[in-house]
């Protein structure tokens, strides 16, 4: 059995010289094209945040293994456990996803992997957790002047809502 390379890429061919005993001749070529699992997706960062969700953005993997990449997956972890959650699924060309149902003031990490017809890639992972919260803190309180006429005068009661 030879290799040869069959045109261009990463194509392959085998030929085979003796099949068996009572073959001797024939000599054929296969011609495939050999495929991966994409690399995993790069530059994983958080575009913005809020108490309840934060948007996650990434770049498309150095090489999508042969075959186009198909979907990613997101995941979410939350800073104080172990293990990750399924978050959000978006199609190969979308390049950010939404994820949703986070908890005011927990921190939480987040991966992404991309996923073709052969597999799904490695993870890519934030190296830093973000907190949910309002992107400048929490929103200001609300200040109400009431207005009241006393005796010829006016005066004015301020009123703090929180």
């Amino acid at each position: 059995m030879r290799q040869r390379r069959c045109g261009s890429g990463r194509r392959f061919v085998v030929t085979f010289t003796r099949i068996s005993k009572l073959i001797r001749c024939c000599e054929f070529f296969l011609c495939g094209h050999v495929a991966d699992k994409p690399s995993a997706p790069r530059n994983l960062r958080v575009v913005e945040t809020s108490k309840e969700f934060a948007i996650v953005a990434w770049e498309a993997p150095e090489s999508d293994g042969g075959s186009p990449v198909t979907k990613y997956k997101v995941e979410k972890r939350d800073a104080t456990r172990t293990a990750y959650v399924q978050a959000e699924e978006v199609d190969g060309k979308t390049l950010k996803a939404k994820v949703s149902k986070l908890t005011e003031g927990n921190k939480y990490f987040f991966q992404v992997a991309a996923e073709n017809e052969i597999g799904l890639s490695d993870w890519t992972e934030t190296t830093e957790p973000v907190e949910a919260k309002m992107p400048f803190g929490k929103a200001p309180s609300v200040l109400i002047v009431i207005s009241a006429f006393m005796s010829r005068s006016l005066m004015s009661l301020p009123i703090l809502l929180v």
